[in-house]
């Protein structure tokens, strides 16, 4: 409840506080009058001692003490619905029908309807009765529902159950159409394998370069397999915030350069140009020679068994794993950092073995 709601509650109940000063005023402007006309023997100042005296304290004890039990009833009531599963009542979708022979607008008006009617539901399930009624959408209006997915709609979690069933086969003729007219549709051409069918709407989205590409733009434009688009591609991952998945894609392509993209993206997490998270582009940066990647991962490890031995535990650590493919050094972690710190500037890494050597160790695991 938002305070002004409170505020109304504590006036309601306390209408004292809640008269202005200059109701007080008139008030008091108005008592003499009529105070000489029911009592005309009071004396003159009489009315005087009644506008100065205070209120009864055991008047306001009582009346604060039925504010506080009526905000701590919003309180609970707050708490309870928080944790409670909400639904749209089924009385509203009841009425939402269909008209005879339905015209594109009609199936809009009808999607918007059952949204309006889903406002506020936060518990989803495929069994629920918007995902029957939105199946009635024909595929050649599918859009409609994609649109829904790509954004805040309540309906975004029915739209995908109610999809999930349609048979969109009838689409691929016209797929890159409709991928430029709704870009949400990216997900239909990767589930169906439609990439060269929307060959034109992936190749003009990828040369836009839009901020925070999707993963199913760079999945499908990997399935074209078009060095032309490889720059695009690595200007493109530079600012996605899914950088670990994408880096994932980019490197199955065949001649493509990820060094490069993983060698900006590095440079990019270190002076906070990049949303991608810093450990998690440094596991790609050292597998790729970049030794302060390395140390970030170490130092990231004594950092994490510290915690866990100050909290008595004693917990495996899977980043330790990765780190110990890159090193031929085994310890504790602080053994590890200890060790990292004193030789960092001394270590080379090998692109054959994928590991930092120290100067002597390079003859022993040369091929």
């Amino acid at each position: 409840m938002k305070p002004t709601c409170l505020l109304v509650m504590a006036l309601a109940l306390c209408p004292a506080f809640a008269t202005s000063a200059d109701e007080v005023e008139l008030m008091a402007d108005d008592a003499p009058e009529q105070a000489q006309a029911a009592e005309p023997d009071e004396p003159a100042g009489a009315m005087q001692e009644v506008e100065d005296a205070e209120p009864d304290a055991a008047e306001l004890a009582q009346r604060a003490a039925e504010l506080n039990r009526a905000l701590r009833e919003v309180e609970t009531q707050l708490r309870q619905q928080r944790g409670q599963a909400r639904r749209a009542a089924s009385s509203e979708l009841e009425g939402i029908v269909l008209p005879e022979n339905p015209t594109r607008e009609d199936y809009t008006a009808y999607i918007d309807a059952i949204d309006e009617a889903t406002q506020g539901q936060n518990s989803f399930s495929s069994n629920d009765p918007q995902v029957e009624m939105l199946s009635k959408i024909p595929p050649e209006h599918v859009d409609l529902l994609v649109g829904r997915i790509g954004s805040r709609s309540s309906l975004r979690f029915h739209a995908q159950y109610a999809m999930r069933g349609m048979d969109l086969s009838v689409l691929r003729a016209r797929i890159n159409t409709l991928v430029l007219e709704q870009p949400a549709m990216i997900g239909i051409v990767v589930t169906y394998g439609w990439s060269e069918d929307a060959r034109e709407a992936i190749t003009t989205k990828l040369q836009q370069e839009p901020p925070n590409l999707g993963i199913a733009w760079f999945q499908a434009a990997a399935e074209l397999n078009e060095p032309a688009l490889y720059d695009a591609m690595h200007r493109c991952a530079l600012q996605t915030r899914y950088g670990m998945q994408v880096l994932q894609i980019l490197e199955c392509l065949p001649d493509y350069d990820l060094s490069q993209t993983i060698d900006e993206m590095w440079v990019r997490a270190n002076d906070g140009s990049n949303t991608n998270n810093l450990y998690q582009i440094a596991q790609h940066a050292a597998a790729y020679g970049h030794v302060d990647a390395l140390g970030v991962l170490i130092n990231q490890l004594a950092r994490r068994s510290s915690y866990h031995s100050s909290n008595g535990e004693n917990t495996y650590d899977t980043q330790r794993a990765a780190i110990m493919r890159f090193i031929d050094f085994s310890g504790t972690a602080d053994e590890i950092a200890a060790w990292f710190e004193q030789h960092k500037d001394e270590l080379v890494f090998d692109h054959v073995t994928q590991r930092y050597l120290l100067p002597d160790q390079l003859e022993r695991f040369e091929p």
